[in-house]
């Protein structure tokens, strides 16, 4: 497992072909995340389409102008691309299935666009995957985001995704978030890094007592994970012991989750 030291060097910076996702459970937070993405990409001259619902689009918009971003400006000249995500995703699933063809045609296309206006790098923000996911439909969310990877490898773009999906629930690492965590190069699970970190040492030190190195044991736990997506070492924790004891991680994910709701 890759480390992941600052989600917002990350969000600042990424490089052609990652491929972020934000757990998120609450708007306010997806908002943060996506106006911080967006921001920061303009700042940097790069072309910026965002796949977005109506109700978040006019958060992420307010932020952004409250930020001094002139988002009208910055759709005229067409260096910040908008798109609805329901109608993007209608517009190439029929029956249910995702059309790989279709897919790529859409937002090739609106590559297209984007460059065509001058701005050669590109990043995107998508939520395509999440109205799925919330359908119940997580295996065509998975099977989307593979359609994204292939896209991002070949055009050399970066992606940020987002799951309304609970870190702290046990039944999501069931499948959800092992098959989410698959498909991305990075992962953030909860609003605040540090804030987690703090809540698993705490944890670890209720669970395997004072004695002892409490963060040497964490780490020895996640050098068992074979995965390659980068994310918080205390996610990666809470992965490694699900594999080891799945009562002792249900534990573990519940006195963390106290301690990270507790203390800010």
């Amino acid at each position: 497992m890759k480390t992941l030291s600052s989600w917002d060097a990350v969000l600042a910076a990424p490089a052609p072909c990652d491929h972020l996702v934000q757990l998120y459970t609450s708007d306010d937070a997806l908002v943060s995340t996506v106006v911080r993405f967006v921001e920061r990409g303009v700042a940097e001259g790069e072309g910026v389409i965002a796949i977005t619902t109506p109700a978040h689009w006019h958060m992420i918009a307010e932020g952004l102008g409250a930020s001094g971003v002139d988002v009208a400006a910055l759709r005229a000249t067409r260096q910040l691309l908008v798109r609805d995500a329901h109608h993007t995703l209608m517009s190439f699933m029929a029956d249910g299935m995702l059309d790989r063809a279709g897919m790529q045609s859409i937002i090739i296309g609106a590559l297209d666009s984007v460059r065509g206006a001058g701005y050669t790098k590109v990043r995107a923000f998508g939520e395509m995957v999440d109205i799925l996911n919330r359908r119940g439909n997580l295996a065509a969310a998975i099977r989307l985001e593979e359609l994204w990877n292939e896209l991002l490898d070949a055009e050399r773009i970066a992606l940020l995704c987002a799951y309304a999906v609970d870190a702290f629930d046990r039944t999501q690492y069931m499948a959800p978030l092992p098959s989410i965590g698959h498909v991305h190069s990075h992962l953030m699970p909860v609003e605040d890094c540090d804030r987690l970190e703090r809540a698993i040492d705490r944890t670890f030190v209720d669970v395997f007592g004072i004695h002892g190195d409490t963060r040497l044991l964490r780490d020895l736990f996640v050098r068992q994970l074979p995965d390659a997506t980068a994310m918080p070492t205390a996610q990666g924790a809470l992965f490694a012991l699900r594999n080891v004891d799945t009562r002792l991680a249900d534990a573990v994910l519940e006195r963390a989750a106290t301690h990270y709701r507790a203390v800010a």
